[in-house]
């Protein structure tokens, strides 16, 4: 299913879901131009309902270790973003968004 149609015409969408089917979703974060999903990630903290997240290292190493207080767990669940429902294949701060993306982090084992 395509979820980009529900999306406003200048925002991006976050979605965060956990193992138990449980899903925050953020609707409302405006997009700027060139903006990476860790841009995405900090502008959400401005919501009042912000979910806490910890990130290590910059630019191309950013990596996301922990999100909504669940922490990677290595060799088993870790938090992996897919960005229109594909797998992301570079680090949240190098990967940019367009206009209307939606980002949905899952705790799930890497495949």
């Amino acid at each position: 299913a395509f979820e980009n149609k529900t999306v406003a015409a200048d925002k991006v969408h976050l979605i965060i879901e956990h193992e138990n089917g449980f899903e925050k979703h953020y609707t409302q974060i405006k997009y700027r131009s060139g903006m990476t999903v860790l841009q995405m990630m900090q502008q959400m903290q401005k919501h009042p309902q912000a979910t806490p997240f910890k990130v290590r290292g910059t630019g191309a190493l950013t990596f996301l270790y922990e999100l909504d207080s669940v922490a990677n767990q290595g060799a088993a669940n870790n938090w992996i973003y897919y960005v229109n429902g594909k797998r992301a294949t570079e680090g949240i701060g190098t990967r940019n968004l367009r206009i209307r993306d939606i980002v949905r982090w899952k705790f799930e084992a890497y495949e």
